[in-house]
């Protein structure tokens, strides 16, 4: 499986960020095997 993790975030009319996060997101390899729904 693949995982990325991403660092998010909203920014404002004048560019302030005033809301950052992170993520991180599980996807399937090509031809690999299905990902479990709990991990």
């Amino acid at each position: 499986m693949g995982i990325i993790e991403l660092d998010i975030g909203m920014k404002t009319h004048d560019g302030v960020e005033s809301m950052p996060g992170s993520a991180t997101v599980v996807l399937p390899l090509k031809d690999g095997p299905s990902i479990p729904i709990r991990l």
